[in-house]
């Protein structure tokens, strides 16, 4: 008799199917078969024979498309094992049919058709973590991946990429791909966080590496004033850009290590906003021009960063009002500095040069 173990460990979507198992003649329990059939990248699947009765020769005749498999091993006493390893090295999944025949030492014969998938996994693979799923306040994030986890590891850093907080979990029962997996973390002390580094681990022991800046210096500054529906910064407010140039410095300086430590880019973000008064698209457009002059202006003064900018036309006002409402406050343009922007990614935001 055939005994068929599929690893555990090694279960993925496209479940192992072994066709019309069957045995000549049957002998209780002299073969367990084990496959192996997800493989980590760089590495290839397999099957194993467990051997309970002593085996004279077991081959194998398999193939998958145009890939194929042929081969005899044994002698092999009881007690032991024969393993065929799987000639499939690049990524992805194929599906084999063939058979497995084996002579035992004492002259008996046994036969099986042998129906199956593997998978090579890629090393590639992707996890997010969503604007809303962190939170900072509660030292804590949420995060979906592309694969089943078996693992996260995170580290926390604040100035000088001081490490806050590290924590990690493993889990037996690996977490479904695209569900929700809560990650926790208990810092030393209470700080700013810039740099969050996420490993997570798929339930094969596959990893990928990622790192997060969720934090923002928003700068300090003057509104500068603009002729009425203009965007050539005067000459007369140049001062004010000027007293900015500072804190941009300043804030630059506090991001280096943890942008040191990440290969990262940190960047000076140029939003531009407007009050209700006039039709949206034209506060758009309006809003998109004033905030890439300031930009430029930034660029031609020495700002030892790159500069993005972004038009929000009356799209983020500061103050709600009701349409064709007069409101300074609503008036303005802001300064940050982080590694995303103050939306949590570059979407929309155009370089300047």
């Amino acid at each position: 008799m055939w005994h068929i173990d599929v690893m555990r460990r090694v279960l993925f979507a496209l479940a192992l199917a072994v066709a019309s198992l069957h045995a000549v003649p049957a002998v209780a329990s002299d073969i367990d078969l084990r496959i192996d059939n997800r493989a980590p990248p760089g590495k290839q699947p397999s099957f194993t024979l467990v051997v309970n009765k002593d085996v004279a020769s077991a081959s194998v005749d398999l193939k998958a498309g145009a890939v194929r498999l042929r081969q005899k091993k044994g002698p092999q006493a009881a007690g032991g094992t024969i393993d065929f390893e799987l000639p499939q090295k690049s990524p992805g999944i194929l599906n084999w049919s063939g058979t497995l025949d084996v002579v035992f030492a004492d002259g008996s014969k046994a036969s099986m058709p042998l129906t199956f998938a593997t998978e090579v996994q890629s090393s590639n693979f992707t996890f997010l973590v969503g604007k809303g799923d962190l939170d900072l306040k509660n030292d804590r994030l949420t995060f979906k991946s592309q694969r089943a986890t078996g693992r996260y590891e995170v580290e926390v850093y604040g100035d000088e990429d001081e490490l806050l907080a590290s924590s990690a979990q493993d889990f037996e029962n690996p977490v479904a791909a695209g569900d929700g997996v809560p990650v926790q973390w208990n810092p030393k002390k209470q700080a700013d966080v810039l740099r969050i580094n996420l490993k997570v681990f798929d339930d094969n022991g596959a990893f990928r590496s990622a790192d997060y800046f969720p934090y923002t210096i928003t700068i300090p500054h003057e509104d500068v004033v603009f002729d009425s529906g203009k965007s050539v910064v005067r000459a007369d407010q140049e001062s004010k850009l000027q007293a900015a140039l500072p804190e941009i410095a300043k804030a630059t300086k506090r991001f280096g290590p943890a942008m040191r430590a990440a290969g990262a880019t940190v960047r000076l973000f140029v939003g531009g906003h407007t009050d209700t008064v006039g039709p949206s698209s034209t506060n758009l457009s309006l809003s998109q021009a004033r905030a890439t002059a300031i930009g430029k202006w930034f660029t031609q003064h020495g700002v030892p960063v790159a500069v993005y900018a972004r038009g929000f036309g009356e799209g983020m006002l500061k103050v709600e009002t009701a349409d064709n409402v007069d409101n300074e406050a609503n008036r303005r343009v802001d300064y940050d500095i982080s590694v995303d922007g103050p939306t949590g990614s570059l979407s929309g935001w155009a370089a300047v040069k």
